[in-house]
C-alpha cells in the first residue's frame, strides 16, 4: 500500500468514525491505487464496526478490545490500525468477528465498481 489507509479520505480523522466519509477517488490513477483505495474502504468499515459495537460489549479501551479478541498486539499498534495509520490484517477481521459474536458478513462490505465499470 503506497499510503496509510486513512490517506485516501478527504478528512483522515474520520477513518473508522464516520459511516460514509468522503474518499479521494479522483486520486486513483492505477490499478494499484484502485486496490489500495478499496482495501482502505474495507478497513474503514471494519474499524467503524468495531468503534460502534465495542461499547455494546462494555469495552471502553483498546486494551479491552485486544483482550476480548485475543489479539497478541500492542495496544498502540491496535489503536493505529483503528485510526487507519497501519494496515489491518485479515486475522483482525476474524478475531473481531469471533469476539463480537457476529459473522464476518455482518460487516456489510459493499464493494462497488468504479464509474467506468472496470474492476
Amino acid at each position: 500500500m503506497s499510503r496509510q489507509p486513512r490517506g485516501w479520505l478527504v478528512d483522515p480523522k474520520q477513518f473508522g468514525r464516520v459511516l460514509a466519509p468522503a474518499w479521494l477517488r479522483d486520486q486513483v490513477r492505477t490499478a494499484g491505487d484502485r486496490i489500495d483505495l478499496t482495501t482502505s474502504q474495507m478497513q474503514h468499515q471494519v474499524a467503524y464496526f468495531v468503534h460502534t459495537e465495542r461499547h455494546h460489549h462494555g469495552w471502553r479501551t483498546w486494551q479491552q478490545v485486544a483482550d476480548a479478541a485475543r489479539l497478541p498486539v500492542d495496544v498502540r499498534q491496535l489503536a493505529a490500525i483503528m485510526r487507519g495509520e497501519r494496515v489491518m490484517g485479515l486475522h483482525y477481521i476474524a478475531a473481531f468477528s469471533l469476539a463480537m459474536g457476529r459473522p464476518i458478513a455482518a460487516f456489510g462490505y459493499t464493494l462497488t465498481r468504479p464509474a467506468d465499470g472496470r474492476a
